[in-house]
């Protein structure tokens, strides 16, 4: 009766020996071929693994091997690695794997417990440097931003600028310049941009649209340009003689092809208004002329 009492946890029919190893063996126990889809599940106590270098691809390059020899139940065990829930792709090399994927898959080499890890995934920085452009005339003042404002930064050259370690150094225009800033983050990757710094006199001289051009198909002066580098906004406007609005444009980069509603216009003389706010001035230029289409 005795041994009646110690077996009755597993059921009421003692004798049902066929499978002696559900006695002694985990509770977590599971087939090769289940899903591996919970930590907790399968016994298998491993946190989130961060990456350990950069990929240029911008994938993480995760070290595996760190978390090989985990003690798993009590039973110190050795990982095998895959790529996929499945168990089907193997990690060729623990210690250096590349993935863009969230997840790894770890098995308890010659067991069958089994555990999702979690990658903390890395992206590539996109850095970008605020304004995009500089149209300044010299003694013109403004910040220059970055948008990863939290990693080490380094601006080149120093000239002009109040802090080469800031993510906001404070510009001085002195005269044209090439500025170049390179970003750290926390894994050490690293990322460039740069930004170019224009002189001019006075922006009222500029010589912001062509007084004539010839959009008959050449290729050659076949499209009216706005010349307004470091703008930040701009207004572009082009009426006939009725006064009638033929182009609107908010974009730099959208020329007139001299069409109207799909069709050409004449060969004649045209009129534009265009307004500009360059980057880190604060004043409204206007400028305002006549455009000669010559076909």
């Amino acid at each position: 009766s005795g041994d009646g009492d110690n077996g009755s946890g597993d059921g009421d029919n003692g004798n049902d020996d066929d499978n002696d190893d559900s006695d002694t063996d985990d509770d977590d126990d599971i087939d090769d071929n289940d899903d591996v889809t919970d930590a907790d599940t399968y016994g298998l106590e491993i946190q989130s693994v961060a990456i350990n270098s950069c990929d240029s691809s911008g994938y993480g390059t995760y070290n595996l091997s760190n978390i090989a020899n985990q003690v798993l139940n009590g039973v110190e065990g050795y990982l095998l690695w895959f790529t996929d829930i499945a168990h089907s792709i193997r990690v060729e090399d623990p210690s250096h794997y590349h993935t863009n994927e969230a997840n790894a898959y770890a098995v308890l080499a010659g067991g069958d417990q089994g555990a999702v890890v979690a990658l903390n995934k890395y992206s590539k920085m996109d850095l970008q440097i605020r304004p995009e452009a500089l149209l300044l005339e010299e003694g013109d003042e403004l910040t220059l931003y970055s948008n990863y404002p939290d990693f080490l930064h380094t601006w080149s050259p120093s000239k002009g600028l109040d802090d080469t370690t800031s993510s906001e150094p404070y510009l001085v225009a002195q005269e044209n310049m090439v500025y170049y800033l390179n970003v750290v983050d926390d894994f050490g990757c690293e990322a460039r941009d740069s930004i170019y710094l224009r002189i001019i006199e006075e922006k009222e001289e500029l010589n912001a649209v062509a007084q004539v051009f010839s959009p008959n198909g050449d290729g050659n002066n076949d499209e009216l340009e706005i010349n307004a580098d470091g703008a930040c906004t701009l207004d572009f406007r082009i009426f006939d003689r009725w006064g009638r609005e033929i182009f609107k444009t908010n974009n730099v980069d959208n020329g007139w092809d001299g069409t109207y509603k799909g069709a050409s216009v004449p060969s004649a003389t045209y009129r534009y208004v265009l307004n500009i706010k360059y980057c880190g001035d604060p004043e409204l230029y206007q400028f305002q002329g006549e455009i000669l289409i010559v076909k």
